[in-house]
């Protein structure tokens, strides 16, 4: 068995967009007295493809999310919550469409055992990300801007690689 991810959407890229988005938020005067705390835990969850051999010339491939990063926002020994579990939940909730993604509210109607009712998480273009630790409306808006960022310095990489610069047909 073999588990590819995407060649331009890399974890040294969810890094730099979680650095980004991190810094600008959490230590920014202007977020100081809005958010309810400056703790938390951000979760990143792309498409992987699993291959498994199916005989003598076929392969079969099976998408499925694959934890590409996660950052811990915070001395963790004084979260007031396991917000690292929180947003795992979250981001799977969103993975299979059992949290609406650009909701105000969990959908009571998908939740299962051992699921978490809070909401505050994208699912943008095939990628995932969960936050746990402020207001909800803040956690949506720190995931919806680690997905933007994510994309836009995975452009970044594909423009700037030797398959676009060599115009290749297929990525190597």
């Amino acid at each position: 068995m073999t588990v590819i991810t995407p060649k331009f959407l890399n974890a040294n890229v969810a890094e730099r967009a979680l650095d980004l988005v991190v810094t600008g938020i959490f230590y920014s005067s202007q977020m100081k007295d809005v958010l309810n705390k400056h703790m938390g835990h951000i979760v990143v969850l792309v498409p992987s493809i699993k291959v498994v051999p199916a005989g003598a010339d076929r392969n079969v491939q099976t998408v499925l999310p694959f934890l590409l990063a996660t950052r811990d926002i915070g001395d963790k020994s004084q979260w007031t919550s396991p917000y690292d579990k929180i947003a795992l939940n979250k981001g799977t909730q969103l993975w299979y469409d059992r949290n609406a993604d650009g909701a105000t509210d969990c959908q009571p109607h998908l939740l299962y055992l051992g699921d978490t009712p809070y909401w505050g998480g994208v699912k943008r273009h095939g990628i995932v990300v969960a936050c746990s630790g402020v207001q909800s409306f803040f956690d949506q808006m720190l995931s919806g801007m680690v997905a933007d960022a994510i994309k836009a310095f995975a452009r970044f990489e594909f423009e700037t690689s030797e398959d676009k610069l060599q115009k290749r047909a297929f990525l190597t």
